[in-house]
This record gives structure tokens, C-alpha cells and sequence, in this order.
């Protein structure tokens, strides 16, 4: 079985959706910050990889072309 990088992030962050149980919403509610820090993170590095979209080396002006595509896609710039 090939697993995506989204399945091992859910493996290794664990359950985020409540189930109404004091205790079992209160861990999937840490898991739930620990996923949103990991996403916050992550926009961060493409943020940073979307200043690249003037550069004049092509490789480097193609990666800050789609950073900033998507990001303009997410409604974050």
C-alpha cells in the first residue's frame, strides 16, 4: 500500500474531528492546533518561494510563478 503525504500527516497528527467526548475532543483539539501550525508553516515557505516570480533564472522564476498563483488561488495575497 503506497501512502500519499497527506495519509502520513493524518497518521502522525492523529484525529481532528470532535466526537462530542470531553476527553477524546480535548487530544483531537491539540491535534487540530499541531495541523494548522503545520499549515501555517508550510503557506510560509511557498510565500517565501513566491518573491521568486521576478527572478531571471527561469527554474527559479517558474517555482515563484506557481507560489504565487496558488497563493493568489487560497485568496492570500
Amino acid at each position: 500500500m503506497k501512502l500519499e503525504l497527506v495519509d502520513i500527516v493524518r497518521k502522525v497528527i492523529g484525529p481532528i474531528y470532535p466526537l462530542g467526548e470531553s476527553h477524546a475532543d480535548c487530544i483531537r483539539f491539540r491535534n487540530l492546533e499541531e495541523l494548522l501550525d503545520l499549515i501555517d508553516d508550510l503557506k510560509m515557505d511557498v510565500h517565501n518561494i513566491a518573491e521568486y516570480d521576478s527572478r531571471h533564472e527561469a527554474s527559479m522564476k517558474k517555482a515563484g510563478v506557481l507560489a504565487r498563483s496558488w497563493l493568489e488561488e487560497q485568496n492570500d495575497i
